[in-house]
């Protein structure tokens, strides 16, 4: 491939990730590297083509929910035909990953949900539970498929007994969980792991009560499935 072909084909991911952030409702290529903790000097460049994408496909396919194919420009479709909802991450409790790190094992592909849950239109993905932390709820192993929480939410947006996927961000680290909404102010939530396992029981406050801590409710749970199909 000549240098004109590798000058074409990165502009046309700089285009496809311009494209795909804005359908994940981003208004400027600032709030999704904010909203998703990456170097926003080194996202930009992706978005104005000054730098391909590389391996950092991967990731931006994940939190724009599209194909990493389409991203690199080598096929056309968006979307994979592959039914189902994309499985983006895992949970688990006291996994401290960098931020950048959304699944560890489990390799990319989709929940087979019922067809009337298929759609990715309402923005729906899945996360697959890796520990018995929410067992009383969901099986370890099992995948809980959510809805975007919105940026600004608060306390108000929720009611005792929600189910939320949360991220705990202490420095360039994040832990991933499920927990259940067990009591609420006007202004704060007490989110608890639901566990048969005393060991795996822990409670947090929204917001978080640590100055060293920051808790992000990134969806709420409206369902669980146990199978997926590989991408």
């Amino acid at each position: 491939m000549d240098t004109s072909d590798v000058d074409r084909r990165t502009k046309l991911q700089a285009s496809r990730l311009r494209e795909a952030r804005m359908a994940r409702g981003f208004k400027s290529a600032r709030a999704a590297a904010i909203r998703f903790h990456w170097a926003e000097d080194t996202y930009q460049k992706h978005e104005r083509g000054e730098r391909g994408i590389g391996r950092a496909v991967r990731k931006y396919a994940r939190a724009f929910r599209v194909e990493e194919a389409w991203l690199l420009g080598l096929q056309e479709e968006k979307s994979s035909t592959v039914r189902g909802i994309p499985i983006v991450g895992e949970a688990a409790l006291g996994r401290w990953n960098d931020v950048d790190i959304t699944t560890a094992t489990l390799p990319i592909g989709r929940v087979s949900a019922p067809s009337k849950h298929n759609s990715e239109e309402d923005g729906r993905f899945a996360i697959r539970l890796m520990d018995a932390s929410m067992n009383r709820e969901m099986p370890q192993g099992s995948f809980g498929v959510c809805v975007d929480a919105d940026d600004d939410a608060t306390a108000a947006d929720f009611v005792v007994g929600d189910i939320v996927y949360i991220e705990r961000q202490r420095g360039a680290l994040a832990e991933r969980s499920f927990r259940r909404v067990t009591s609420k102010t006007n202004s704060t939530l007490k989110l608890s792991t639901h566990s048969s396992d005393p060991r795996l029981r822990s409670d947090l406050a929204y917001p978080s009560e640590r100055s060293d801590e920051k808790i992000r409710i990134v969806g709420k749970l409206v369902g669980r499935y146990v199978d997926y199909q590989p991408a």
